[in-house]
């Protein structure tokens, strides 16, 4: 016995959906990434980050790194407290002491997730996300990202 052959599959007939803004943003992320990657002969890193347990229990981040660019992503934040922000920061230098550079403050979306592009990493040892509280209360980092040392 032959089975007809068709060139329908399964699903052929269902609608085509939108996917959600984040799912979309993250897959043009990779997209732009390889393609700035490939047109730069560079390969493509993801470098984890570590997550504050203590202010962030579910939190996850990660670093893509393509030659010394970066941008920061991450899922499952809190949002800021009460009268408090987030703020990034770079830590350059050879040595510790390292020189902090205070960076943008950055928002952490109501889904918890936040996405930041960093430029030019050149000289930058870790990456830093911080709870900033107004004095006299410390601050906080709620997440940090060493980098490789050759940047």
């Amino acid at each position: 016995m032959t089975v007809p052959s068709s060139d329908k599959l399964p699903g052929d007939d269902a609608p085509p959906i939108e996917p959600p803004p984040y799912l979309k943003e993250r897959i043009m992320a990779v997209v732009r990434a390889e393609a700035r990657a490939q047109a730069a002969g560079h390969m493509a890193r993801e470098i984890p980050a570590t997550v504050s347990v203590e202010h962030a229990p579910a939190g996850e981040a990660r670093l893509l790194l393509l030659g010394d660019h970066g941008t920061l992503e991450a899922h499952h934040l809190p949002p800021a407290p009460e009268g408090a922000a987030y703020r990034l920061w770079l830590l350059r230098g050879a040595a510790p002491p390292r020189l902090p550079e205070p960076g943008p403050l950055v928002e952490v979306g109501p889904d918890g997730r936040g996405r930041w592009e960093l430029g030019g990493l050149r000289g930058v040892h870790e990456v830093l996300v911080a709870v900033e509280q107004p004095a006299p209360a410390p601050r906080r980092t709620l997440l940090r990202v060493r980098l490789p040392p050759i940047i």
